[in-house]
């Protein structure tokens, strides 16, 4: 597997070094660019 993300259970069973886990940063990068986006999205609605 070449995907970077996979399951931590999946790197946890092959002793990928744990540095290597992201953790949760990907997610909440993920919520804070939605949530940037849907406060655009009312600012334009609202102009």
């Amino acid at each position: 597997m070449t995907d970077p993300d996979f399951p931590d259970s999946y790197k946890q069973i092959h002793g990928a070094p744990h540095h290597v886990d992201p953790g949760p940063w990907p997610y909440l990068a993920v919520l804070l660019f939605a949530a940037i986006a849907a406060v655009a999205i009312l600012v334009a609605s609202y102009l």
